[in-house]
C-alpha cells in the first residue's frame, strides 16, 4: 500500500466525479488504482522511488482529482488538467497518474483492455511509453525510500 505524506492529500473525491473524468477520456481506470485513490485522492508518497532498469525514477506526486481545479492549489495536479496538457503526445487509452522529476509521467496504459503502468519521457517522439510494472499493485510494490 502506498502512503502519502501527512497533509498532502487532496479533498476525498466522490465516485461520481470520478466516473465523469473517466467518461470524458475515455477510460475505466482499475480497480486498484481506484482504492489508492479512494483513501488518499492523490498526493506526495513517504516511498518516491523506483527502479526502472539501470535508472532510479522519483515519483513527485500522484495526480488527484481535484472538484475545483480553478480555485484549489492543487488544481495543476489535477489528473484531467494534465492529462489535457499531454493528450495529443499520449497514445490512446494512456493516461498520467502521478508526475515524476523533470517533466515526466506515470502512467495507465488501459489500450489493451488491462491496466498495466507505463513510463512517459517528456522530451522523446510522442507517444513513446516503457513498460513499469502490470498493474497499479505491482507497481506499488516497486516503490521504495
Amino acid at each position: 500500500m502506498i502512503t502519502v505524506e501527512a497533509g498532502s492529500e487532496a479533498v476525498p473525491v466522490h465516485s461520481s466525479h470520478i466516473r465523469k473524468v473517466e467518461d470524458e477520456i475515455g477510460v475505466r481506470f482499475p480497480h486498484d488504482y481506484l482504492g489508492f485513490i479512494a483513501t488518499t485522492n492523490g498526493g506526495v508518497p513517504l516511498s518516491p522511488y523506483f527502479d526502472l532498469g539501470d535508472n532510479t525514477k522519483v515519483v513527485e506526486r500522484f495526480l488527484s482529482f481535484v472538484h475545483d481545479y480553478n480555485h484549489d492549489p492543487l488544481g495543476c495536479y489535477d489528473l484531467e488538467v494534465v492529462w489535457s496538457q499531454v493528450e495529443d503526445r499520449l497514445p490512446v487509452g494512456v493516461v498520467p497518474i502521478a508526475a515524476l522529476f523533470a517533466g515526466d509521467l506515470l502512467c495507465i496504459d488501459t489500450s489493451a483492455g488491462d491496466s498495466r503502468i507505463v513510463f512517459w519521457v517528456h522530451d522523446l517522439e510522442p507517444e513513446t511509453v516503457i513498460p513499469v510494472a502490470d498493474s497499479f499493485q505491482a507497481f506499488s510494490g516497486m516503490l521504495h525510500a
